[in-house]
Formats: structure tokens, C-alpha cells, sequence
């Protein structure tokens, strides 16, 4: 079956003159220039490791934090904050505007803060440290998700200090949680009937198989009125979601966590919800619902 390449949103977020442009401008390599105050965003694109990331700029005038940075956070896979250590008296409101971001971000996503702007340590030493950044905008307490990932670099985005090296980090951690995402042996979306809609499986004897025990599954669960269930099949961990118009059912043979099983589920489930549902009305748009949260694409049942 073959894949269309995903382009996966990333954000930089941060108050105005921040440095998050020229941040933006050095990840994708190119020479820096002044810039001017962003007003709305700026997108660049880069390539790594066979993924395709859209790196949104987008501007730290208030209006666009109230507007704009909810919405791009919440559908972002990964998000860098960039701080100007040397502007002390934004650090409160940074702080503010941070911690906002913290709650709308997934909890899988991942999360990095940049202190940006050490180029100029030697010629001014009134700056925060990293130990006064931790402590000021409460870092230590990004432990309590546990899902998340996170980590704090010191940065130049002019001189490119370090930038490569933070960044690296960041897309690795982002594409390694991608990796254990998508393994995902199979998707299967039926109706309501328990008529397969759509399924990722190739047409053989094991996918026939395991579809007769998916849908004897859903059979049960809808009598008994079971909304999810997980079970066992050979080598196969299986978890089902059953709603009024529809069940989805994803099984794995690969040592994923219980958790993000979970979150793969509700993921596709959400969505259907919200807009694809009955399934079968809208099976032209199913396959761009399952490439939204990075599952294979499904193919169409004969």
C-alpha cells in the first residue's frame, strides 16, 4: 500500500521580538537578516528523517495570542517557545502566555523552550539564567504529564548557537513518537450494521479471519452494550469503540503502550464524531480523517 507523505505542523510561539523569525529563518538554514515584527505568521518547510515539517512562525502581538495561538497549539505536534533572556520585564507575562500554552497543548506533543539570544551575554550580563528561567516560569512542574516531553536550551537564533542541536532534539523526539504511533497493524471502521466500512488490511485469508472475529466482537459488545473492549487474538492486542452509528477497531502486534492504544482510538473516533458521522455517508473523506491523527491510510473495502 503506499503512503502519501505527511506534513506535520510545528509552532513558535512567543512574545514579540522574541527572536522566533530569525529562529524560524536559521532551522531551514538561511543567512540572517533583520527582521521586521511578524504580523500574523510566516511558514517555512523542512525535511527530516523522510517526514515533512511545516514550521509555523506566528506573530506575539496579543492579538495574535488570543486568536491565533490556541487554535495552531491544540493541532500542533510539537511546540518551541522562544524567550529573550535578556527582556526581564516581559518574563511575567511570558510566563503568563507559557502556561497557557501548557494546556492546550497535547499531551503528547512535544514541548521545548528556548532562551534565546546568549550571543550577547558577553557584552550585557543582565540576563536570566537557566536556573532563574526554571524557577521563574515554573518549568520543574512539566514532570506532572507524563506524556509529554520536554527540554530547555539556551540558544542564539542569529549566530545559531546551539540551535542545531536543540532542534534536532525536538524533531527526533517528535518523529520517534510518529514512529510508535503509527504502528498500527490494522484499522477497521464498520457501521452500524457491523458492515466494514473501511479497513487497512490487505484481502487474504488472516485479514478474513481476523474481520470475522472483529465483527463477532462488535456483535457482543453492541448486545451487551459495551462501549470499549480489548482482547486478545494470537498475536494481535485489539481494542474496539463502539458508538451509536459506528465502531472502530485497531489491533497491534507491536509493544505499544495500553495508553497510547487509547489515544490512537479516540483520536480516530473523535473526529468521525464530530463530522464523519454515519461513516459510510462520507467515505471519500475517511482516509484524510485517518492520515489527521497519522494512522496508515485506509483502504476502501471491495
Amino acid at each position: 500500500m503506499s503512503e502519501e507523505a505527511i506534513t506535520l505542523n510545528i509552532i513558535i510561539l512567543g512574545l514579540e521580538n522574541a527572536g522566533k523569525t530569525t529562529l524560524a529563518r536559521t532551522i531551514v538554514g538561511k543567512e540572517f537578516i533583520e527582521t521586521q515584527t511578524t504580523i500574523g505568521m510566516n511558514i517555512e518547510i523542512i525535511d527530516f528523517k523522510g517526514y515533512k515539517f511545516q514550521i509555523i512562525d506566528i506573530g506575539g502581538q496579543e492579538t495574535f495570542r488570543e486568536t491565533l495561538w490556541p487554535h495552531y497549539t491544540t493541532l500542533a505536534k510539537g511546540v518551541i517557545f522562544v524567550f529573550d533572556m535578556f527582556d526581564k520585564q516581559k518574563a511575567n507575562e511570558s510566563k503568563k502566555w507559557f502556561n497557557y500554552i501548557t494546556t492546550w497543548i497535547s499531551e503528547k506533543a512535544t514541548l521545548i523552550f528556548l532562551a534565546n539570544k546568549i550571543d550577547l551575554k558577553e557584552s550585557n550580563d543582565q540576563f536570566l539564567s537557566i536556573e532563574e528561567i526554571i524557577k521563574q516560569f515554573e518549568l520543574d512542574k512539566i514532570s506532572r504529564f507524563p506524556m509529554r516531553t520536554f527540554r530547555i536550551f539556551e540558544v542564539s537564533a542569529k549566530t545559531g548557537n546551539n540551535v542545531e542541536e536543540s532542534i534536532r532534539w525536538f524533531l527526533e523526539k517528535i518523529a520517534e513518537g510518529i514512529k510508535e504511533e503509527t504502528r498500527i497493524s490494522f484499522v477497521v471502521i464498520c457501521n452500524e450494521e457491523n458492515k466494514v466500512v473501511y479497513s487497512n488490511m490487505p484481502e487474504d485469508d488472516e485479514a478474513e479471519r481476523i474481520q470475522k472475529v472483529v465483527t463477532k466482537k462488535l456483535v457482543m459488545m453492541r448486545e451487551k452494550n459495551t462501549k470499549e473492549s480489548q482482547f486478545k487474538m494470537d498475536n494481535y492486542r485489539i481494542m474496539a469503540k463502539v458508538e451509536k452509528s459506528y465502531s472502530i477497531t485497531i489491533g497491534t502486534i507491536y509493544d505499544i503502550s495500553e495508553q497510547n492504544l487509547q489515544i490512537a482510538l479516540e483520536s480516530i473516533s473523535d473526529l468521525i464524531k464530530k463530522e464523519y458521522s454515519p461513516p459510510e455517508d462520507h467515505k471519500d473523506h475517511l482516509d484524510g480523517v485517518i492520515n489527521l491523527t497519522l494512522i496508515r491510510r485506509l483502504e476502501k473495502s471491495s
